[in-house]
This record gives structure tokens, C-alpha cells and sequence, in this order.
């Protein structure tokens, strides 16, 4: 796991500390810094569309120990908070200091222990190399300040800021991180887990007197009776079948009858979930159908736009001939490329973009590779106006290509395109969670 998130999963999220509500709006392309890694704004695109299928997991949330660990954070952290300390919707300095100290106990020792699915592993593996070395105790700190964090931001890319948009979504918590009836239910038997022998060292830490303490990671007591307890599947149920997603249950209800593949990413899912014989409920199975038709028209025009960023100063003419070449205008290339409707429709910017996106699919179809090429280059500088920067790649005064920044890729033969896949849907976190959730079962059977 990385330490920092690049992309947002939801369009965008209204989640601070203080916020008096959580609730979803249109992404705010401003938003975006100018060197973003998402030049065609295909995320409002294709997050949209995910979100009828999984409706509470993000791209980054994918790892069922760090739902535990944040879930438990905030029942232990409410213990700290009297009512009187804190308004309605907003968390107190105390609750997020008892937070923050947990979840590095809790990182330090999984990490210890070898443990997966760590968050902020480069910074502690760091401080581990560092802390026997020129006369230096041994200890980490843990606690309140810089050398205690084991994120540059541990609020925004740790616990607190990447799950707890998915428990909200869930209904496990509350936008104040307090939880919900359903979360207090759901986090019983990990505090039950936490108040016994096994954890009592770790507890005793997590208690200790001062705003930051020193103790050598290793004699952390494991994690594992607290992460493997009995709640554990409970919680990994409630994740998976409660995100309130129009064809989230549907889509619960086929893997729990064996339909997740073994093993490969989102395109063998939804290749699966789209064949009409595979026992996929029909609501299911014709959204499956459009995601697969939309994502081959991302994936062609993503592959062009890698392809026009490595041909600064070159002519139109020659690159309409590399497209040639690469059997772009061939028979039969791209006769079935469109973007399908999807009802009800999304949002204004959404279908804006779509707009532009089967515009650029008609000329492929017609094989009129200049008109595809211009449409490319204008949804990438109207992407780039809303964001407030300059387009990265778009026509010099003597009608050439000028690229400011970046870097091209080889254009990818048409007959190729089907295999590539490049967008999540939130679908793989879906899937790492319910193997999590099942890995034991099926060990066992």
C-alpha cells in the first residue's frame, strides 16, 4: 500500500473533520491540480457508472483489517470524547489524538508481524532502520507530531480519511465519526476481542500517560486475535452487501453463488457478469453489457491521447498515418464502438463528456481519423480550461502538434484495444474485500 492516494475514488467527497453532513456532489474539475494523472477526466466518467454497482468502496479501500481497525478506532476513541467536549457533528482534538495514536500501535504492529494491507509502510520501514542506529534506544515514537506520524498526512491518507467515506456509506458511521446503532453492533466483538488477555499490553499502550511515548516495536503484542475474531465476517458482509448501490445486492448475491472468478481483475468480472448465460440476474447482466461498450470507448481514446502526447512538432498528416498503419481505419475496426445510454442519466457534466465521447466514437466508426483526432484534442483542453491549466498536448499556429508536457506511449494496434482494460468501477475493491471475507471458509472447506 502506497503512502499517499492520487485519485479520489467518489467524484468528490465533502467529508472534512467538522463537517455538519457527508453527501456526494458532481466532481469539481478545479479541483483537479494541473498535473493530473487523469488529463481526459475519464474518473467522473467511469466513477458515475461504478457507483450503481458499488455504492459505499473507494479505489483505495480494499483491505477488511483496515475497516476493523478504523471501525474499532472510533469506538475507542468516543470513550475520550464526553458529549460535552464536542458539537453534534465535529470531533474533538481528544478524539482524534486517542484515533491517531491507535492506528499507529495498530500499524506498528502488523508491520512487526508481517501482517498485509499496512498503510504508511515506506515511512515506518524508514524509522525502523533508523531507530537502532548511532546510539539511539531502539523505540519508535508514537503519539502527537511529525515523528510520531507514519504518513506525511495521516489524517487525510490514513485511516481517518480513506475509509471512513465507505463506513458513512455503509451506514456504520456518522459524517462526526460517531457510529451508528449498526456499527455499534458490528463493532461488539472486536472490542470484546480488545478487551481480552491477548490484546492487554496493547490496550495498556494505547493508555499510556503523554501526548507521545517511546516503545520498541517489537514488544507490541500481534494484532491477529483482534483482526481474525468472529465480527470479522460480519463486517466484511455488511461492507459488501450494504452500499446501497442500485445492483449492489445483485452483485453480492452472484458472488456469494460462486460467480467471482478465482483469480484476474475487473475486466474477467465483468466479461462474466455480462454473459447472458451465466445465471446473472438481467438488471445486472444488461449494466455489465454497457460498462464493457463504455469502456472500450475510454480505452481507444485513452490509448490515442498516450499515443498524441510523443508527437510534438509532428504534422497531422503523419500522425493520421501511424492510426492508418495500426489498422485504426481497418474494416470492421470499430463498427460496434459507442457509448451506451444509461437510464436514469447521470449528472450534466457527465453527460457532456459523453457527449464528446460518442461524437469521437462515430468518426472511428466512420474511420475519419483527423475529426477523431481534433475531438480528442478539444475534450482535453476544455478538461484542462474547467481545471485552470493549459492543455498538455493540442495544435501549434502551423497546425502541427505541440505537447507541453508528459510523456508518449506507442499507439496500440486496433485488433489489441479489446484486450486492454483500464478503469476500476470500484469493482476491484469489491472483490479484494470478499475474498478477504471468505479466504477462511474456503481454506476450511
Amino acid at each position: 500500500m502506497t503512502d499517499t492516494v492520487a485519485d479520489r475514488p467518489f467524484p468528490l467527497t465533502s467529508f472534512a473533520m467538522n463537517a455538519p453532513e457527508f453527501f456526494f456532489t458532481e466532481l469539481d474539475e478545479s479541483l483537479r491540480p494541473k498535473g493530473s494523472r487523469d488529463p481526459l477526466g475519464f474518473e467522473l466518467v467511469w466513477s458515475q457508472v461504478g457507483r450503481r454497482l458499488v455504492g459505499n468502496l473507494t479505489t483505495v479501500t480494499r483491505h477488511l483489517d483496515n475497516f476493523i481497525l478504523t471501525l474499532l478506532g472510533f469506538a475507542l476513541a468516543a470513550q475520550v470524547d464526553a458529549a460535552e467536549e464536542r458539537a453534534p457533528d465535529s470531533a474533538s482534538p481528544a478524539f482524534y489524538a486517542r484515533f491517531e495514536r491507535f492506528e499507529q500501535l495498530a500499524a506498528w504492529s502488523r508491520y512487526w508481524s508481517g501482517r498485509e494491507g499496512v498503510i504508511g509502510t515506506r515511512m515506518m520501514s524508514a524509522r525502523d532502520q533508523e531507530r537502532g542506529r548511532d546510539g539511539k534506544d531502539g523505540s519508535v515514537v508514537v503519539g502527537q507530531g511529525a515523528a510520531a506520524r507514519i504518513l506525511g498526512d495521516q489524517r487525510r491518507s490514513g485511516l481517518w480519511g480513506l475509509y471512513s467515506s465507505a463506513l458513512v456509506g455503509t451506514g456504520l458511521m456518522r459524517a462526526s465519526r460517531l457510529l451508528t446503532d449498526d456499527g455499534k453492533r458490528l463493532v461488539a466483538p472486536f472490542l470484546e476481542a480488545y478487551r481480552g488477555d491477548a490484546m492487554r499490553a496493547f490496550a495498556a499502550t494505547l493508555e499510556a500517560p503523554g501526548k507521545t511515548i517511546h516503545i520498541p516495536p517489537g514488544t507490541l503484542p500481534s494484532i491477529a486475535p483482534l483482526l481474525d475474531c468472529p465480527g470479522r465476517r460480519q463486517l466484511g458482509d455488511a461492507l459488501l452487501g450494504d452500499g446501497a448501490a442500485e445492483l449492489q445486492k445483485a452483485l453480492c448475491a452472484f458472488a456469494g453463488q460462486g460467480g467471482l472468478p478465482e483469480s484476474g481483475g475487473v475486466q474477467k468480472l465483468v466479461l462474466r457478469l455480462a454473459q447472458p448465460d451465466a445465471g446473472v440476474p438481467q438488471p445486472l447482466q444488461a449494466y455489465a453489457a454497457k460498462v464493457m461498450q463504455l469502456e472500450r470507448v475510454l480505452v481507444a481514446v485513452a490509448a490515442a491521447f498516450g499515443f498524441l502526447m510523443g508527437q510534438h512538432s509532428q504534422p497531422m498528416t503523419t500522425v493520421v498515418k501511424v492510426f492508418e498503419n495500426k489498422g485504426w481505419a481497418a474494416d470492421g475496426a470499430f463498427d460496434d464502438l459507442d457509448v451506451p445510454d444509461f437510464q436514469p442519466p447521470f449528472s450534466g457534466a457527465w453527460l457532456r463528456r459523453a457527449k464528446a465521447l460518442r461524437a469521437m466514437a462515430g468518426y472511428l466508426r466512420e474511420r475519419q481519423l483527423e475529426n477523431f483526432v481534433e475531438a480528442l484534442l478539444e475534450l482535453h483542453a476544455g478538461v484542462m480550461k474547467e481545471r485552470g491549466g493549459p492543455a498538455w498536448v493540442g495544435r501549434s499556429e502551423r497546425g502541427c502538434l505541440q505537447v507541453i508536457m508528459g510523456a508518449g506511449a506507442p499507439l496500440p494496434a486496433a485488433g489489441t484495444l479489446r484486450a486492454h482494460w483500464d478503469n476500476d468501477y470500484f469493482l476491484g475493491a469489491f472483490v479484494a474485500l470478499w475474498r478477504q471475507t471468505y479466504a477462511a471458509a474456503r481454506e476450511a472447506a
